[in-house]
């Protein structure tokens, strides 16, 4: 029978470094040690476990973070090797993600999450706090990697579709696309029910079911390019927002046909500098002549 209380320790597989880490366990530990001995190894480890399991250290700590420390204080050398698998690890998916972190950093985070059980998700949000935008000769901000990613999509679709966002709320929105806490579709969702349903009224029932009002306007986004002669022009062009926004006669929001787009088209100043207008108005000249017989 163990009488050394490092004898006792390894009966009860007990790391002997673990319990001198901790003042308060070694305390609980020696006593318990005696109260084996003295009962001639009669205590089992089912009362050890229950007492252990008492003591505010263990308490503290999850058996994942004790077995990891436990290593680390028992096998240095392959719990450094271990350590350092972790690192390469977490410094793949910084890159990734497009997280600037530091090596002592890295080295912190992965002992965290050997030490909690961090699973690829929660490693994941731990890094996002490192996701940091670098500012642009423009006013905005760049992303890199996997941010720099959902940044450059995020912007896109919202140029499209006439959307104006802010650097703080790109910031926001790409860092929850990082973290995972959304995607990049929610986040589109999202603005179609917050934004766009309400800036083009007549066509909310469609953009709820998941349209996107740049596709819902490309007709009439086609049309008034051919008549203005000016392939340049997109949602946020006034004449297009005016289309999009129709009201009807009873001042309640409306679609506005084709044809009665075409005619706001023709109505813009724009249109009169045409070479569409010209023709137009060479073929009413003509058809006034031909009427009085002069053609």
């Amino acid at each position: 029978m163990p009488t050394d209380p490092q004898e006792v320790a390894r009966k009860f597989a007990m790391s002997w470094a673990i319990i001198n880490s901790d003042p308060s366990l070694m305390k609980w530990f020696n006593d318990f040690a005696k109260r084996y001995t003295a009962s001639g190894g009669q205590i089992d480890y089912a009362r050890f476990k229950l007492e252990l399991e008492q003591q505010p250290y263990w308490q503290q700590h999850s058996a994942t973070w004790i077995q990891d420390a436990q290593l680390e204080l028992d096998n240095p050398k392959d719990y450094a090797q271990a350590l350092s698998s972790s690192v390469e690890t977490l410094r793949a998916a910084a890159t990734q993600l497009g997280a600037k972190v530091t090596d002592q950093q890295l080295q912190d985070m992965a002992k965290n999450a050997r030490r909690f059980g961090w699973n690829e998700q929660q490693q994941r949000r731990a890094l996002a706090d490192y996701v940091s935008a670098a500012p642009t000769d423009q006013g905005g901000v760049d992303f890199e990697g996997l941010a720099g990613q959902t940044q450059d999509e995020l912007m896109k679709w919202a140029s499209r579709n006439g959307v104006r966002l802010t650097n703080d709320l790109v910031s926001r929105y790409t860092k929850s696309v990082v973290m995972g806490d959304t995607t990049l579709e929610e986040i589109q969702s999202d603005i179609r029910r917050t934004y766009m349903a309400g800036a083009f009224p007549a066509w909310a029932d469609k953009i709820n079911s998941g349209f996107d009002i740049a596709d819902l306007a490309a007709p009439y986004i086609q049309d008034t390019q051919s008549l203005l002669e000016d392939n340049s022009i997109g949602l946020d062009d006034p004449l297009m927002q005016r289309i999009m926004q129709g009201v009807g006669a009873d001042g309640k929001p409306a679609v506005v046909p084709l044809y009665e787009a075409q005619k706001m088209v023709r109505s813009d100043p724009r249109w009169q500098k045409t070479d569409n207008a010209y023709a137009t108005y060479a073929g009413v000249a003509q058809n006034i002549l031909k009427t009085f017989g002069f053609a």
